[in-house]
Order: C-alpha cells, then sequence, then structure tokens
C-alpha cells in the first residue's frame, strides 16, 4: 500500500488529480462503478484497477487512514460554472473552465474539495496494491497569487507503513505567474500547473 500526501502551506486553491494505475487512466469522467461521472458527486468509494485499488480523500483526523464519516471525501466537478464552483480563470472570468489550449487536459470532470477557498485537510491519495509503484506524478490546477496568497502544495509520499519516502513541492505562485524553480513554461496562477516538474498526477507503472 502506497500513499501520496498532498498538504497546502498557506491558502487552498481549488484542486483537480488524475491517477494513472496500471497503465489505466484514472481521469474522473466516470465514477468507481464505471458510470459516466455527474456534477458534484461525492467521491466515497476506491477506483479499481488491475491488481488492486486507489482511494481519494481529505485526512480530517490526520491519522493516514481513510475513516468514512470523519474525513472529508472530494466532489467529482464538472467543468463550467454551475454556481459550485472549484475555482475562478481570472483571465476569462470564468468558473472552472481551463484556459486554450488546456480545456482537453482538464477533461470533463476533475475533483475539488467539499468547499472550496479556506485551506482543506492532506489530500490522500492511497494506492492498496500489491504492485511495485515506480513513478506518481499529477496536476494541480488553481494555485493563486499574490491577490489571493501566495499558495505552494508540498507533495510527501509514504509507504505501506507510513514512512516518507520522497517529497516534492509544486510550484510557488507569486503575483500573475506560477514561478518555477527549474525552468519550463510559466502559466498564470490561476489556471494550470503542469509538464514535468509541475505535474504531480499519481501513476503506478
Amino acid at each position: 500500500m502506497y500513499r501520496t500526501l498532498l498538504t497546502m502551506f498557506l491558502f487552498a486553491p481549488a484542486i483537480s488529480l488524475t491517477s494513472i494505475a496500471s497503465a489505466s487512466v484514472i481521469d474522473f469522467e466516470t465514477d468507481p462503478t464505471t458510470a459516466p461521472s455527474t456534477d458534484d458527486y461525492v467521491l466515497s468509494s476506491p477506483y479499481s484497477f488491475a491488481g488492486g485499488s486507489v482511494q481519494f480523500y481529505f485526512d480530517t483526523n490526520a491519522n493516514l487512514t481513510y475513516d468514512a464519516g470523519i474525513d472529508s471525501d472530494p466532489i467529482i466537478e464538472q467543468i463550467g460554472a454551475d454556481g459550485a464552483d472549484a475555482f475562478t480563470n481570472n483571465t476569462l472570468a470564468l468558473s472552472d473552465t481551463a484556459n486554450v489550449p488546456f480545456g482537453p487536459q482538464l477533461g470533463n470532470f476533475f475533483l475539488r474539495q467539499v468547499s472550496p477557498g479556506p485551506a482543506p485537510p492532506p489530500f490522500i491519495v492511497d494506492y492498496n496494491t500489491g504492485a511495485n509503484i515506480t513513478a506518481l506524478s499529477g496536476e494541480i490546477w488553481d494555485i493563486d497569487g499574490v491577490s489571493q496568497a501566495t499558495e505552494l502544495w508540498k507533495v510527501d509520499v509514504l509507504d505501506g507503513a507510513n514512512n516518507l519516502l520522497a517529497s516534492q513541492f509544486s510550484p510557488l505562485a507569486m503575483g500573475l505567474l506560477v514561478q518555477r524553480s527549474a525552468g519550463g513554461r510559466r502559466q498564470a496562477a490561476d489556471h494550470v500547473s503542469r509538464n514535468e516538474d509541475q505535474q504531480h498526477r499519481p501513476r503506478v507503472q
């Protein structure tokens, strides 16, 4: 069993996370029953993949274990403004909408916390598998800059005994741009964090 722990420093952005497990993409376009996703779906069950499963949750009591009724389940959010939105794209003045050409990358659905805005508890991606996990990556959307706060995520990878295996920080949002520590493109902070050092998409290979 492996866990990915995402901890927000300062204020929390609306987030989304895509997981790849055993070469099967979990993109939230379907729910764990394999039915097409619907807006504001409460994700309380794990997704299954060949050789295991993966559970997503906000660890309210910080015990690194999913406790139904105590921990907060993420919400599958549909793109576009609907009154219960995850993030605002200041460039387009639209909610839950990616900049061109990143719409296909975001897809039609992504994950958000129950009440976007305040910093959430640590977000856990909990793998239950006997397979060796050799790589993890993912995407965090809407890292706000100075107008909202200077935001930063820390990603910890833990083993089955909750020993820390690795840590990585997301790009730091400062002003209107996400500042990157190691090259790459710079995108408006409210819109997308992507590619290599910008990605934190859980993956099992």
